[in-house]
């Protein structure tokens, strides 16, 4: 086993396009010193004007799917350094605990769980799609509700 790099603060899932390796990175619990990481040459280097405290990622038609608290923000036109395009695809409603990992189903929806609200731990969370997990199209429209009662489904595999 080898170290593929340091220096990425929390790192909570992976993305790969041709080359490249992505890191959705946490931080801290306080929020900052996240974002997603550019694995090369076994160096970690944060990309310029990614979102902070990043929860999940997947890539999907040349675009990188990003997860950070109540948003889902899609990253577009990789030019080998940064993302030139971004845009939030979907904003949760008012009282949402936020999003977890993501990952692309086989058709051809995003699919992530919704983040534990730390208040409700022991008690029911009457939240905007607590304890579930949802997907939604490439474009952050028609949001379906795929499981429910779940705890805290954290990370996603396609």
């Amino acid at each position: 086993m080898s170290t593929l790099a340091q220096g990425v603060p929390t790192p909570t899932e992976f993305a790969f396009y041709k080359r490249n390796v992505f890191v959705g990175a946490f931080g801290p619990q306080d929020g900052s010193g996240g974002g997603v990481y550019r694995i090369r040459r076994g160096t970690a280097k944060r990309i310029k004007g990614s979102p902070h405290a990043v929860a999940g990622i997947a890539w999907h038609n040349r675009r990188l799917y990003v997860s950070s608290g109540n948003r889902i923000v899609v990253m577009r036109r990789w030019n080998g350094r940064r993302f030139l395009r971004k845009r939030t695809i979907y904003r949760g409603p008012q009282g949402f605990s936020g999003f977890t990992g993501l990952a692309f189903g086989p058709d051809n929806r995003l699919y992530t769980g919704v983040a534990l609200n730390d208040q409700t731990d022991e008690k029911a969370d009457t939240g905007p799609f607590a304890r579930s997990v949802v997907s939604l199209k490439p474009n952050g429209k028609d949001i379906k509700v795929v499981a429910t009662g779940l705890r805290q489904p954290w990370q996603m595999t396609s």
